[in-house]
């Protein structure tokens, strides 16, 4: 199964997307209101094996 993720440069770890703006452990990706595309753009999907934050993994399985 295939989930939506973001890499984040803080973290150097890829994250599922939960919203327009916090992934599923509560990290925020996008500071700002409104999503552009650049930041569209950098949401991939990917699946669970490749997803490395370990709280976004839990979450799911």
């Amino acid at each position: 199964m295939h989930f939506p993720s973001i890499f984040c440069n803080k973290t150097k770890k890829r994250h599922i997307v939960k919203d327009q703006n916090h992934c599923e452990c509560g990290t925020k990706y996008n500071q700002f209101v409104k999503l552009t595309r650049k930041e569209l753009r950098k949401i991939q999907f990917k699946q669970l094996k490749e997803i490395t934050c370990q709280k976004c993994r839990s979450i799911i399985d």
